[in-house]
């Protein structure tokens, strides 16, 4: 904490002198250990004091995740005066918080353009100091399979766009320990059966629609692809990547995929056809759903298998997430779209107690133009909110509120 604090000062300033600065943290009895779960208590309680000019800070935590929380909350409690060179802080705190929401994260989609592991630290790094707790990894899609599959390794030969452009196990082990660190876990999807395309081509009848150049019928986006439901081969193919992806993740939760398939895409399939005859269901909504329903159970039971047998949670219901798809977001355009967006959820994912304000959104102002600060200080390019004046000059740029009264009357109100 001291050395980050020490990085507060400006370039070309004074070292920050932290000597006065003590630091108690301590966890309660019956630790949960490092475990990041839906259930993992991520409260704390911080109370800070001053006397004779000496901050003692006290934390107490449940586990490491709480910890780290009050820790982020504390380094938030302070900034650097350009005018005296030292470090500002409260003369006295006490925090009581805890999140709303156990599942706060984003998801990263790293198929339409590949995110080198750098990239995706750099995201945790943001994540973790907004208090988002899980990175929800979209790894594959139909325009590139970049996960390096043991069992399967004709998937990123054939799949990825280069053979720089995986993941190994290695790399997932350093992104998943980096993100622990911070707060973070790391959850994997593997969508199926839309979605799906290069990677997959090596195996004989595995996709419907590959590369259709009619794509605006048969998928949201090109190259076309949606896996063969009545090929086995895909589901044997589907319970070795299941099989190695909980070998490298170990996750409590995996997600499934399983979203917009497409009804023409599948019917264009003659064996699919002759299939639908002989079940009598024709080719309408009822076979369609019939069949995909079909699918996601039968890709569930591959994904037990390969847990060993046990259930494993594969869908999320709660929370929330923010959404990026990469198709116009890379390595050097990635934070700019993310942050400070993400802060905006991540503030109401974590207290969503909005009842004592109707006017919260004021605070939430002033709060996302010094977090926004605090990302750049990190090393993350987030983008500008407004001139700089506005910081310094905080609720002077706010637009007047118009009010409707009746039908003709109107008055202006200019916010506080």
């Amino acid at each position: 904490m001291k050395i980050r604090l020490r990085k507060f000062k400006p370039d070309g300033k004074r070292d920050v002198n932290t000597r006065g600065l003590f630091i108690h943290a301590m966890t309660l009895q019956n630790c949960t250990g490092a475990s990041l779960t839906f259930e993992t208590d991520e409260s704390y309680e911080l109370k800070m004091e001053t006397p004779m000019s000496v901050a003692y800070v006290r934390i107490k935590a449940k586990n490491y995740f709480g910890l780290r929380h009050g820790l982020e909350t504390l380094e938030q409690l302070m900034f650097f005066n350009d005018i005296t060179r030292q470090i500002q802080m409260p003369s006295g705190a006490i925090v009581i918080d805890g999140p709303s929401y156990p599942h706060r994260g984003v998801m990263l989609d790293t198929s339409r353009n590949f995110l080198d592991k750098f990239t995706i630290k750099r995201t945790i790094v943001g994540m973790g100091m907004s208090k988002l707790n899980t990175l929800h990894w979209h790894m594959t899609d139909q325009h590139s399979f970049p996960y390096f599959s043991r069992t399967w390794p004709n998937m990123t030969r054939f799949g990825a766009y280069s053979p720089s452009k995986v993941y190994t196990a290695e790399d997932i082990k350093e992104i998943k320990d980096f993100g622990i660190y911070h707060g973070v876990r790391v959850i994997p999807e593997l969508d199926a059966p839309a979605h799906v395309g290069e990677g997959w081509q090596w195996i004989d009848d595995a996709l419907i629609c590959y590369r259709d150049i009619s794509w605006t019928n048969n998928c949201p986006a090109p190259p076309c692809g949606q896996l063969n439901p009545l090929n086995e081969k895909v589901y044997e193919v589907l319970e070795g990547l299941y099989k190695d992806l909980l070998k490298d993740f170990d996750p409590d939760v995996f997600h499934l995929g399983g979203d917009q398939v497409n009804k023409n895409c599948w019917q264009s399939s003659q064996a699919i056809r002759r299939w639908a005859n002989s079940t009598d269901l024709n080719l309408q909504n009822k076979m369609f759903f019939k069949l995909w329903n079909n699918f996601q159970a039968r890709a569930y039971q591959k994904l037990k298998a390969a847990n060993g047998g046990k259930d494993k949670q594969a869908i999320l219901w709660t929370s929330g997430e923010v959404i990026l798809w990469s198709e116009s977001a890379d390595k050097n355009s990635l934070d700019v779209q993310l942050w400070p967006r993400a802060v905006a959820l991540a503030g109401r994912l974590w207290n969503d107690d909005i009842s004592s304000s109707r006017n919260a959104w004021r605070d939430v102002e002033s709060r996302m133009f010094l977090h926004r600060d605090r990302l750049v200080d990190r090393g993350i390019l987030a983008q500008t909110m407004a001139p700089e004046w506005c910081h310094q000059n905080l609720g002077l740029c706010r637009l007047p509120i118009e009010i409707l009264v009746g039908e003709d009357s109107r008055y202006t109100i200019f916010p506080d």
